[in-house]
């Protein structure tokens, strides 16, 4: 079973890990420890590829750390899984200002993601229904988790990097 100790990190599973390390992640962000907190927000979206909070909340940790490319991408994507999250255009225009990419501003006005996404190079995973409902059965083991990172559950998340993928198989104190 899960339950059993695996670090003084770990979280019992519940199948509620990916709003538990959300939250552990934001506490972090909170602190000015948004290095520290993009480990946490990775952990949260192996559990749950479709956790759009989760996708904010890394981009705002990305913008933090200077990060601004990684960060209009964590945005898009959770755009792409909350369509109706209109303030995070608001972010969006903020990352492509510090980018000095004031074509890609002003094509935020026009709620065009897919146009955003080509030229950032990444590509949306759809996430349908049921992808949703087999997303959330709990993941039954260490070897799951570790299998998940390049496509998580078919949502791609390679476009995050090299470091983000080590820090969705890794534990957040290694």
């Amino acid at each position: 079973s899960m339950e059993k100790d695996t670090g003084t990190n770990t979280i019992p599973a519940t199948g509620m890990e990916y709003s538990l390390y959300n939250k552990v992640g934001a506490s972090l962000a909170n602190n000015n420890k948004s290095d520290e907190a993009l480990a946490y927000y990775g952990r949260a979206l192996s559990h749950r590829p479709t956790y759009a909070r989760a996708w904010l909340n890394l981009g705002i940790s990305f913008a933090n750390l200077n990060r601004y490319e990684e960060s209009a991408k964590a945005y898009l994507q959770a755009l792409h899984l909350s369509p109706t999250a209109n303030h995070i255009w608001s972010y969006l225009k903020v990352v492509f200002t510090c980018l000095d990419k004031f074509d890609d501003v002003e094509l935020c006005a026009s709620g065009d993601i897919h146009t955003l996404a080509a030229r950032l190079n990444m590509t949306f995973q759809p996430a349908s229904a049921q992808e949703e409902v087999s997303l959330n059965s709990t993941v039954e083991s260490q070897q799951e988790i570790e299998a998940l990172p390049k496509s998580v559950a078919g949502v791609d998340v390679t476009f995050l990097g090299t470091l983000t993928q080590k820090l969705l198989v890794s534990t957040p104190d290694s």
